[in-house]
């Protein structure tokens, strides 16, 4: 199977079951949906946002990747008075474009590496990494008082890690596997600071509920590999990455009421 057949053989379930899983919270968003009751106010909102969104890299980083795409979810409360903004945040990044190749010295000009049988066969390079962290923030509303149409605004604190991944459709080199692969795949990661702005929109009458964002994060990074191949010694350089994006999130926000036996779904 070609390495295209096999991207895709595996990118066609993973849409498939989160397209499932999508229809699946919106069905359950109208089933359950009714009419606000006033004391919810009492009691703030817990939402659940589960979302997709594209990155362009900055500083440091884009000298490494080029555009990456994120998948994940986000688990916020918000107060009712206040309407502050207190969550937890989950990202898979992924991409294709890999400015730097930690294998360029073995390549030949056809841009193929030679297998241990003598072979020269493909090797490509992928961008693999995550974000995980807790943010606080506020919603300001845009028609006097009612939170159901406002403008997000998070600050967050986490950590941002990637690598690049080799993607060995022969599997046959030894270097794509373990133990060798910790040598070349230049995993970084640190401290991050994460902001977004973006505007959310709760519809108590349907399940449009959305938000769509801008987001920049900031990170110092540092490689945690011991060995670097190309380099030929431990990579002690620190950096400073940077992404700047945009996200896109449905949501089923979750009203609690003074009746423990209630709680209703948007």
């Amino acid at each position: 199977m070609s390495c295209k057949d096999r991207t895709w053989a595996t990118f066609i379930p993973m849409r498939s079951f989160a397209l499932s899983a999508l229809l699946l919270l919106i069905s359950l968003s109208q089933i359950l949906a009714q009419e606000e009751p006033e004391e919810n106010n009492k009691f703030g909102v817990l939402h659940f946002h589960a979302g997709y969104g594209i990155d362009w890299s900055a500083l440091d980083m884009a000298d490494r990747f080029g555009r990456n795409f994120q998948l994940g979810a986000d688990l916020d409360y918000t107060t009712p008075a206040s309407s502050v903004i207190i969550g937890l945040t989950g990202r898979f990044l992924f991409g294709d474009q890999v400015r730097e190749d930690p294998v360029a010295f073995l390549r030949s000009a056809e841009g193929l590496v030679a297998s241990p049988a003598g072979v020269n066969v493909p090797l490509f390079l992928r961008m693999r990494g995550g974000y995980y962290g807790a943010h606080v923030g506020k919603l300001f509303s845009l028609s006097g008082g009612d939170k159901r149409n406002s403008i997000r605004a998070t600050l967050g604190l986490g950590l941002l890690q990637h690598k690049i991944r080799l993607l060995d459709d022969s599997q046959s080199l030894e270097l794509a596997e373990q133990p060798y692969i910790k040598a070349i795949d230049r995993l970084s990661n640190g401290l991050a600071l994460r902001h977004q702005l973006g505007y959310q929109k709760i519809d108590p009458e349907g399940f449009l509920h959305f938000y769509i964002a801008l987001e920049v994060t900031l990170a110092s990074t540092a490689s945690r590999r011991d060995y670097d191949l190309q380099l030929m010694q431990r990579d002690d350089r620190k950096r400073t990455d940077m992404l700047i994006g945009i996200r896109a999130a449905w949501s089923l926000p979750l009203y609690y009421t003074s009746d423990v036996e209630r709680t209703y779904y948007y």
